[in-house]
């Protein structure tokens, strides 16, 4: 019970909590996540262009990946055409993947859905 007029005293700031839209935390997350988005995007772009040229196709044919179906085209050769043999107008062979890359990838197959689990619990104990 208050009485009319009055105020409960405040913490530090009026404004949202921290972790609530509009908050600090907030801000902060959706900055860090448009700064991640920025940088995935330009490394599947790069990633993309090392992958058709080790196709033995342009580069710039990267670009049809902001078409509409014909980005669904694109993914799919990249992903099952396989790369030329040897080298070819565009530099010498890749390398292939050393063991470290190998062990990240697994490491990051098997921390994933972990990491998931526990923020979809954390998010179920928050309600």
């Amino acid at each position: 019970w208050r009485m009319p007029g009055t105020r409960l005293p405040s913490t530090a700031s009026d404004g949202p909590p921290a972790s609530e839209p509009g908050g600090v935390m907030f801000s902060v997350m959706m900055l860090v996540l448009a700064v991640g988005g920025v940088f995935a995007a330009v490394m599947s772009i790069i990633y993309g262009v090392r992958r058709l040229n080790d196709m033995n196709v342009s580069g710039w044919l990267i670009l049809l990946m902001f078409v509409p179906l014909a980005n669904v085209v694109m993914a799919l050769a990249m992903l099952f055409v396989p790369g030329s043999d040897g080298d070819n107008r565009y530099g010498p062979a890749p390398t292939p993947n050393g063991g470290g890359l190998i062990a990240a990838l697994v490491i990051m197959l098997l921390v994933t859905p972990i990491l998931v689990w526990n923020v979809r619990n954390a998010r179920r104990e928050m309600r």
